[in-house]
């Protein structure tokens, strides 16, 4: 029998879902870099470390191999990132035991999750959740890939959150879902093009970003601690100022730029002119005995990070 990462060494398809399955579970790295050697027909000498003349050790052929695996992996992790981001709309990719192993930036602002999170660390309803998990499970064990759509409460929120939750196989790693909401994180920049094209307040947006999420008049009153006619009165405003007829049409105006205002690329360069570093950087630590333990550090740089 064939071991779970041997594959046809010209078989590129091959190649590159097993390249997948680490990029979406990095801890499968070693059985991939062992089957790779065997493929190579590396030698146990050619495997050991060498020694420089000076003493120090020197990468091993293991290492150099761990190396350029690492740079294949960081790029088709990045692609992955690439394609989440696309999404102005909270987005994940979850795999069939719960696991988030992808997210965007909208995923970690509005629902609190990202890359090294379950599936259970989302802050929904109990009832909801159970829904939830159950769709996952179902999606995650048929025999074909599905589509469901559901919708779940947050804790502490009246509004619905709208799933689309697509089923996609991911080679040796299994299936995995795709999960995109209708949770959106509203950039400043919005706010900033409402007030200089047509005089909107600060107090003006917000209540537009409620109504575009799907708030009602209640529902902000209550968020913002001011009465139900000051929020319609509002709404009014915005209706005046934008020169548009109806609610439907603001939410329709605030839906339309939120999906044209783009988001930062990935590695694209912060404020400060520093690159930010690929997903999935491999860091090297020297142990005291001469040898090298590579590793990852998951998640985003202000959340909850975990080994690899």
């Amino acid at each position: 029998m064939k071991r779970d990462f041997e594959f046809d060494a010209s078989d590129t398809a091959a190649f590159l879902d097993h390249i997948y399955s680490v990029s979406v579970d990095p801890e499968r790295m070693v059985d991939l870099v062992d089957s790779w050697e065997r493929q190579l027909g590396l030698t146990g000498v050619e495997r050991s470390s060498a020694t420089a003349p000076d003493g120090h050790q020197t990468f091993s052929v293991r290492d150099q191999v761990v190396q350029a695996l690492d740079k294949v992996i960081s790029a088709h992790a990045s692609r992955i990132a690439e394609l989440l981001s696309g999404f102005r709309t909270a987005a994940c990719i979850i795999n069939a035991s719960g696991l988030i192993v992808a997210s965007n930036e909208a995923a970690a602002t509005v629902l609190n999750i990202m890359p090294g999170h379950r599936l259970s660390d989302l802050e929904i309803e109990p009832d909801d959740f159970e829904a939830l998990a159950d769709k996952v499970a179902l999606l995650a064990s048929a025999s074909a890939c599905r589509d469901a759509i559901l919708q779940f409460r947050q804790v502490g929120s009246s509004h619905h959150v709208l799933a689309h939750l697509r089923a996609v196989d991911a080679g040796s790693s299994g299936r995995h879902l795709v999960m995109v909401t209708s949770e959106h994180h509203w950039p400043d920049a919005v706010t900033e093009l409402l007030r200089t094209s047509y005089g909107v307040t600060t107090r003006e947006a917000f209540v537009l970003q409620c109504i575009t999420r799907g708030e009602s008049v209640a529902d902000i009153a209550v968020a913002t601690k001011r009465s139900e006619a000051t929020i319609r009165s509002q709404i009014q405003a915005l209706l005046q100022k934008s020169g548009l007829g109806s609610q439907s049409e603001l939410i329709r105006l605030g839906t339309t730029l939120l999906h044209s205002m783009g988001g930062p690329a990935v590695n694209e360069a912060s404020a400060n002119g520093t690159k930010l570093p690929p997903l999935y950087t491999l860091k090297p630590l020297a142990l005291p005995d001469g040898r090298t333990i590579f590793y990852r550090v998951a998640g985003a740089p202000l959340g909850r990070p975990f080994l690899l």
